[in-house]
């Protein structure tokens, strides 16, 4: 998390120490990949099986509360075409997309369209607590956030996988 401290919110999302996805199977059980995502100190994983798909704590604490069984399947609760950007997209207009979608996780896909890794929410704002120039920044937040709520939050403004 220490390099991720020294990124400056202008940045690329390629430009930052982006782990690789943790992945899982969709025949995993949901205690399973809960287990997993607390040993990695990760709150995603995407299923290795097509189409893309990725799992959350919010995904899992919601099944929990709807009774499913710890032996449950992760397809059965996995979220199906998650919200993707590209690697070259900046951090700021990433965290501004998550604002105005009301989502924590980006799927960060390469010029190839293969996975790179999962941006949090949490892991851009804490670039964004500790930039430098995090008064001009969040002018530049607020200016792609007008953007957005004057044009729209679409899918061609947003990649969307199909």
């Amino acid at each position: 998390m220490a390099e991720w401290l020294t990124a400056g919110f202008g940045e690329t999302l390629e430009n930052l120490p982006l782990d690789p996805p943790t992945v899982v199977s969709q025949a995993d059980t949901l205690a399973e990949v809960a287990l997993l995502l607390a040993e990695r100190h990760v709150s995603s994983a995407l299923l290795k099986e097509s189409p893309l798909r990725i799992v959350t704590e919010r995904d899992l604490a919601r099944a929990w509360a709807s009774r499913c069984s710890a032996d449950d399947e992760v397809a059965t609760i996995a979220t199906g075409h998650p919200y993707w950007v590209p690697a070259s997209m900046t951090q700021a207009v990433a965290g501004a997309m998550m604002i105005s979608l009301g989502i924590r996780h980006l799927v960060v896909l390469d010029v190839a369209d293969f996975p790179l890794g999962i941006i949090s929410m949490a892991q851009l704002f804490t670039v964004l607590l500790q930039d430098e120039e995090s008064m001009a920044l969040h002018a530049n937040v607020a200016a792609v956030l007008i953007r957005v709520e004057q044009h729209g939050a679409s899918e061609e403004t947003f990649g969307k996988s199909d």
